[in-house]
């Protein structure tokens, strides 16, 4: 491709991938070092929770000479851990980790296991509260807290309705005659999979360290399928194999342990989405270094575009991807099940497409930061183009001559980040569009507004 008017844009490191190592890393007995770790708010939150639990982490920034597939010579930030399960505690004070659902979800198995743990060690029982933002006690982990409960893990819903703020104490013991039995965790569990693999990866991270193996069968068709099997390739790069039959039956030894590893998170598919849309909207050439063609989960988004726009041109190279927008956007049915962070940005660029679009199959969208499907199609109508919000999905029929408004539309973000880049990729087209609380991109993407100048 030509290099006029290239744009290279810095991502972040993946969070999903972060929030999954960190974990492995609080566990894995030794030294973890996290290259290109994503700094924002959703993986705070959960460096905070560690540190809670006694594990020692600390921001490292030097030069470094790395082998392997990392840079020679490179100034990095990198974070070390220093962890263990022997040194895991319950903390007395209340965790809090605001809107960040993967931290929380994933936190629960992790408390779960540690209060077992130290109930076997002492006789003093112990509890902490595992709470968050407003829109967080509203977000529901009753299918996760069912799960656990076959496996030996018991942890209370305080307004038991299912959702935050979560009591986690340390196991309760049964006396028989005069020996205080304990029962092991780990053994076989039924999973909703509709709502959220987040909550089978909240598993799978944790049961390694349970006495016994796990086997997590899943009920319906998992959602969000790629991000377990992001869970399976962090697990393995600690040295735990997770087998599964069809993504409908997980297993998962017992009485393991994580090792020790140098990890070089990958830039993050998701924050990619919106510099992907904005090339295909405004026809500029993108450059995203360090993303692989071939990395799948919302990498995927990619095949998405390219029916949206057959002309746009897409390149593998040494540096990553490159990206060049074509001419025009038409509609089609797409099945986001397995992308559903995907969805505020295909369904902005559905606004400039020619026809109807169909997104179907994310449901689960409206137990996000928002109810996405509600916030989009309420956002969107607000750009005079038709949108129907269905239980499980959108209609939209696209308005490719969307005229400039004669009085400025604000679009209101409902403090979700993703709504707000998604948001970002019409201003292209609409420079006049105000979007409240821009702010909110840093539960995700920080520097996400100085890397879109680079965009107008």
């Amino acid at each position: 491709m030509p290099t006029e008017n290239l744009v290279t844009i810095n991502l972040p490191g993946s969070k999903s991938i972060t929030n999954r190592v960190l974990i492995c890393a609080a566990l894995a007995k030794g030294r973890t070092r996290i290259f290109g770790w994503a700094d924002c708010e959703d993986s705070r939150y959960m460096i905070s929770a560690l540190k809670a639990l006694g594990v020692r982490i600390n921001f490292k920034f030097q030069i470094l000479n790395f082998k392997s597939n990392l840079k020679s010579k490179s100034q990095i930030n990198y974070l070390e851990v220093w962890g263990g399960i022997d040194k895991l505690r319950l903390p007395k004070k209340s965790i809090y980790v605001g809107n960040a659902g993967t931290t929380l979800r994933f936190l629960v198995t992790l408390l779960g296991l540690v209060a077992h743990r130290q109930r076997q060690n002492t006789s003093n029982l112990s509890s902490t509260i595992l709470t968050g933002s407003i829109r967080m006690r509203e977000r529901p982990v009753g299918d996760l807290l069912e799960a656990l409960v076959p496996l030996g893990v018991k942890i209370e819903s305080v307004k038991k309705n299912g959702c935050p703020p979560l009591k986690i104490q340390s196991s309760k013991s049964c006396l028989i005659g005069r020996q205080v039995k304990i029962q092991n965790l780990g053994g076989r569990t039924i999973l909703n999979g509709g709502a959220s693999s987040q909550y089978l990866s909240s598993i799978l991270l944790s049961a390694p360290y349970f006495e016994e193996s796990s086997e997590i069968k899943i009920q319906g068709k998992l959602t969000s399928r790629p991000y377990a099997e992001m869970t399976q390739e962090v697990m393995q790069a600690f040295g735990v194999k997770v087998t599964n039959k069809n993504y409908q039956i997980f297993k998962v030894p017992g009485g393991t342990q994580y090792h020790e590893c140098d990890f070089k998170v990958a830039p993050d598919a998701s924050a990619a989405s919106y510099f992907m849309a904005g090339a295909v909207l405004s026809g500029k050439r993108v450059q995203l270094p360090g993303l692989k063609l071939d990395a799948g989960g919302d990498v995927n988004f990619i095949k998405i575009l390219q029916q949206l726009q057959p002309s746009a041109r897409f390149k593998a190279s040494k540096i990553g991807l490159d990206l060049k927008g074509g001419q025009g956007l038409r509609g089609g049915t797409f099945d986001l099940n397995d992308m559903p962070d995907m969805v505020p940005t295909l369904a902005v660029l559905a606004m400039f497409a020619a026809g109807r679009t169909r997104i179907k199959n994310i449901a689960n969208l409206r137990l996000k930061e928002t109810d996405r499907l509600r916030s989009l199609a309420t956002e969107i109508r607000k750009f005079g183009v038709a949108v129907k919000e269905r239980p499980t999905g959108l209609e939209i029929v696209g308005c490719p001559d969307i005229k400039k408004p004669s009085s400025k539309i604000t679009v209101e973000t409902y403090n979700d980040h993703r709504l707000a880049m998604a948001f970002a990729v019409a201003k292209l087209i609409l420079p006049g569009i105000i979007i409240k609380n821009p702010k909110c991109v840093a539960k995700s993407f920080p520097d996400f507004w100085q890397e879109w100048k680079k965009m107008q």
